[in-house]
């Protein structure tokens, strides 16, 4: 699928990636075909591509909280054999296994999705990441090749003077000379330099909501690149200037450095405060709005999944204690060789661990977005809120199939165990349960 989505042209030119990068920039530019947005492209992509996910984060969710409640389920017996074969290891290992499959509980289902999910989610950020800058670079090659026809008009027919106002006869889309009425007589529409570059200049950039320009940074950063910005900008995209000239021919390696200084020349007049590009070219690009709705969305989702896995602790600490009946309790201490007790290594515990990655990635996402493009954190802000809503959604539907299924199996185990159980009652217990071993 993504072989054949790298293949779609891209609006005005070829995409020139390949894979899921591909992919991406194609299906962002047919959005932009047909909405006239790439704000809005760019959040339609990232909701159709949560769609897709919705399984996998499904799956995710439902093998965790179903190994919670059989881990809890089985830890009695777990200790019971810890204590069993204690002097052992792989006696212990073995029955460990053996209860595990007895009972369908281990991480093997959880780490698989758990892995995928992440491995996922990594691979698709930073092919979108690459994507949106192979977008933006695209946009800001496409964007000069138009000024620099405007400037190339306006040049000529002022014989390379542009300081006096650089007036030439204004030109419509397909090129042709614009007329107006003089009293019966058509004449020609004369415009400034000024007026026709900065015409064309917000004809073609691409700006969102307070967003002058999405592919600059919603900061201080300036709205237009400089040079060096420029250049380092569109030397690898596919039809760039450096590499070809303005009738499609490309330049030789030897005349290379030449036709750049030619262009910084062409693109210094463009760019010239006093007849080129006005203020709507200077000044902070964005307000850095986008850069707080970015680290804010992030903490959010980030809190949603720290109450999951507290709802996950829950549920596994309910299901410990109906079990915990008829088994005792016990701290399996490490001894040392003197017999004293000695100290257990720290155990992670995966609800603290994302209690410190709520507060750590809003600020890992302020410094992507901080120095990316704004099209990056509209992607991200967009996948954060689908993201929050597609995990509450996948709670609910997963909390209602296992509680579902647990019912079913309640009555399953009864039916079947009967009046055919036995108590087992050890006096040094601390719980005691109904054994479920059948009378012989």
């Amino acid at each position: 699928m993504f072989e054949f989505l790298a293949t779609v042209q891209f609006p005005d030119g070829p995409a020139g990636f390949m894979g899921i990068p591909g992919a991406v920039f194609s299906v962002v530019g047919w959005l932009y075909n047909g909405i006239g947005s790439y704000g809005v492209a760019i959040i339609l992509f990232t909701l159709l591509l949560r769609l897709v996910l919705i399984p996998l984060d499904f799956g995710t969710k439902y093998f965790t909280k179903k190994n919670a409640i059989r881990m809890a389920e089985i830890k009695p017996e777990e200790e019971a054999l810890k204590e069993a074969h204690a002097d052992d290891p792989l006696a212990l290992q073995r029955a460990r296994s053996a209860l595990y499959k007895k009972h369908g509980a281990g991480m093997g289902g959880f780490c698989l999705f758990t892995i995928l999910n992440l491995a996922l989610t990594m691979m698709i950020f930073f092919s979108v990441f690459s994507a949106l800058n192979g977008i933006s670079n695209y946009n800001v090659n496409q964007q000069f090749i138009r000024l620099q026809a405007v400037h190339a008009h306006h040049y000529t027919y002022n014989s390379g003077d542009l300081s006096g106002g650089g007036y030439a006869p204004l030109l419509d889309s397909d090129g042709d000379f614009v007329y107006e009425d003089d009293n019966g007589t058509p004449v020609r529409v004369y415009i400034s330099f000024r007026d026709a570059i900065n015409a064309e200049y917000n004809a073609t950039r691409t700006g969102f909501l307070w967003v002058h320009n999405i592919w600059r940074p919603d900061t201080w950063a300036q709205r237009t690149l400089s040079w060096s910005q420029f250049r380092n900008a569109v030397d690898g995209v596919q039809g760039s200037v450096l590499l070809y000239d303005s009738d499609g021919y490309r330049i030789d390696s030897a005349d290379r450095a030449a036709h750049r200084a030619e262009l910084q020349v062409i693109y210094n007049q463009i760019f010239n405060a006093t007849y080129g590009i006005d203020q709507t070219g200077r000044g902070w690009n964005g307000m850095l709005f986008l850069i707080l709705l970015a680290a804010a969305t992030t903490y959010v989702s980030m809190i949603i999944n720290a109450k999951t896995m507290q709802k996950t602790k829950a549920t596994k600490e309910n299901a410990k204690k109906e079990v915990e009946v008829g088994y005792s309790i016990r701290r399996v201490k490490n001894q040392s060789a003197d017999g004293q007790q000695a100290e257990k290594l720290p155990s992670i515990d995966p609800a603290s661990a994302t209690k410190i990655m709520k507060f750590i990635m809003p600020v890992v996402m302020i410094g992507f977005t901080i120095g990316a493009t704004a099209a990056l954190a509209i992607y991200i802000i967009a996948g954060a809120v689908f993201m929050t809503g597609i995990s509450l959604l996948n709670n609910f539907l997963v909390e209602k199939l296992i509680k579902h299924q647990e019912n079913k199996r309640k009555v399953r185990d009864a039916v079947e165990g009967g009046d055919d159980t036995v108590v087992t009652i050890n006096p040094h217990a601390k719980y005691f349960r109904r054994s479920g071993k059948k009378k012989s």
